[in-house]
């Protein structure tokens, strides 16, 4: 999901305002998902989200949802954005993270490139084989009780406005 105009706010409302805008569409996102989805900002005004588990018709009630809620938000704080989205649905799982990332930030562009503030949809098949997936399950695993997997953050500063 990327912020339409984001340069605007920085330019016309200061960069904490900016900070502020970003901090509070991170938090909208998150409260208006599932505590098993990841909310991760990309960099920039680009934000992702990932809903293990999701089918494409909840996929896209959900995120409806979430821009209706975002574009509250941004009324309320009278930041004049709007929100573009690429979004894919797998119903097996792509061979790399960065495989769906790409096919979401292509659809994202393309939204943005045909009006901005619009959510374009796709539903995709991965490549895996279950003999390759079994494979990464169990690496997966190793990694987790190795102690191989690390989960980094960053603290977001700054006051945000309240939410509505």
């Amino acid at each position: 999901m990327d912020i339409d105009n984001f340069k605007a706010v920085n330019d016309l409302q200061g960069h904490k305002a900016g900070d502020d805008l970003l901090h509070l569409i991170a938090v909208t996102m998150k409260k208006n998902l599932r505590t098993m989805d990841t909310v991760a900002r990309l960099g920039g005004d680009e934000f992702a989200v990932f809903m293990p588990e999701t089918k494409l018709e909840q996929t896209r009630i959900v995120i409806d949802r979430l821009q209706k809620t975002l574009l509250e938000v941004a009324k309320n704080n009278q930041w004049p954005i709007t929100f573009s989205a690429g979004v894919v649905c797998y119903d097996t799982p792509p061979q790399t993270a960065g495989e769906a990332i790409k096919a979401a930030d292509e659809l994202m562009y393309s939204a943005k490139t045909s009006g901005k503030n619009k959510i374009l949809y796709e539903q995709r098949s991965g490549r895996r084989t279950p003999d390759k997936r079994n494979f990464i399950l169990k690496r997966r695993n190793q990694n987790f009780r190795g102690a191989n997997f690390f989960q980094f953050s960053q603290r977001l500063g700054g006051s945000a406005p309240n939410l509505p």
